[in-house]
């Protein structure tokens, strides 16, 4: 018998071992690779069910016995264990079993703040109720929720002012113009991010419709909405954030920290051409950099790894932050909300995969409370239990 108690082995005619399973009745063959000149017969079976001892012997008289062998129920495979006479033979018993893992989490940690809705749009609304009062906003930026590309230089925008709120192209979602009618000043503007192929005519239509005005910031690419959305900033900025824009983290995790310190984020050439107009501001490269432009920057951060990007930013300027805010590295909508939402609490921001919180990640945050954007499927409990360890 195997030790699972399911499986007979016995030596058929010709020397092939059969195997019966007596929960489905199956019975299987397998040839055991041992001399045509010796016989055998079955000891013991192996602790993994899938191995047996094989005792030998010639058939002749006189003799004797022959090598033993550990043979394969599966493959027939065979290794001598000695060529000695054996009188008798077991397996020793195998390493005791490793302890169950422990149960996943199901929950975040005590101190963890979760800003998350059903969906995305929601979730930029969660973060908005969570920083802004009824009324106490200046402005809201609305964004596309379908493209990071626009978006990602707005969070110094929307820095200690108001919300970033996303919508889709083609229209003002419902709860998003609930938010807006929540969260403004009777004199606020709602600023729209991108031109119509980002958010349509029809959504400037329906924030007018609700009485706000509205300001567009656009140009004909992303990099020239970038300089639109700088030069609606100041005249004279102190610092500027310069990014390609072909990916989103650069441009969330630059968006947080000039967010925080009163600076802006240009990309690609038109943010070059832009950087090369204002030799008089410090100038900090975030991801590579965008083709185009002679300038040296001041500071480079350009690891290609997101987590180990957003990690080097927040080290930089922000060491001694008790907080921080962390989403996705894999998707953009949550980061753009969460980079708004950081500027304003004077908060860096962190990218992690959804499911595994990276080592260094993990050491950085401990001992330190955390804001989380998106529910379970964006950033899971055991990333924020991880941290929380």
């Amino acid at each position: 018998w195997t030790p699972d108690d399911r499986r007979v082995a016995f030596v058929h005619r010709g020397g092939e071992v059969r195997v019966l399973d007596v929960t489905t009745g199956e019975v299987t063959g397998v040839a055991m690779a041992v001399p045509d000149d010796l016989a055998m017969y079955l000891w013991d079976a192996a602790p993994d069910n899938k191995h047996v001892v094989i005792q030998t012997y010639y058939p002749v008289e006189g003799g004797g016995r022959g090598p033993t062998y550990i043979g394969s129920l599966e493959t027939g495979a065979t290794l001598v264990l000695t060529d000695l006479p054996v009188v008798a033979a077991e397996f020793a018993p195998g390493p005791p079993p490793p302890p169950p893992s422990p149960p996943a989490p199901t929950s975040d940690p005590p101190g963890t703040v979760r800003l998350a809705g059903p969906s995305r749009i929601e979730t930029a609304i969660a973060a908005s109720v969570n920083q802004w009062a009824d009324g106490s906003a200046e402005l809201v930026v609305l964004a596309t929720s379908e493209n990071f590309a626009d978006a990602q230089t707005a969070a110094p925008l929307a820095a200690n002012r108001g919300p970033l709120l996303l919508t889709g192209r083609d229209g003002l979602h419902p709860t998003t113009a609930q938010e807006i009618g929540r969260v403004l000043k009777p004199s606020g503007t709602v600023y729209l991010v991108g031109g119509t192929a980002a958010l349509s005519a029809q959504v400037e239509a329906d924030v007018g419709a609700l009485g706000w005005p509205t300001i567009r910031l656009a140009g004909s690419n992303r990099g020239e909405t970038s300089v639109e959305i700088a030069r609606h900033l100041t005249n004279e900025p102190a610092q500027i954030w310069l990014v390609d824009g072909g990916t989103f983290p650069p441009g969330i995790l630059a968006g947080a920290a000039a967010g925080r310190s009163g600076g802006v984020v240009v990309s690609g050439l038109s943010g070059a051409d832009y950087a090369e107009d204002h030799l008089n501001a410090e100038l900090i490269q975030v991801g590579p950099p965008p083709q185009g432009g002679s300038r040296i920057p001041a500071r480079v951060f350009d690891e290609t790894d997101p987590s180990k990007l957003s990690l080097s930013i927040a080290e930089a300027f922000t060491p001694d932050a008790h907080r921080a805010a962390i989403a996705q590295s894999l998707q953009f909508p949550d980061g753009l909300a969460g980079a708004a939402w950081a500027a304003t609490e004077g908060l860096p921001i962190l990218l992690t995969p959804p499911d595994e919180l990276p080592a260094d990640l993990d050491e950085w945050l401990r001992g330190r409370a955390l804001a989380v954007f998106g529910g379970p499927s964006a950033i899971g409990y055991g990333v924020t239990n991880g941290a929380a360890d």
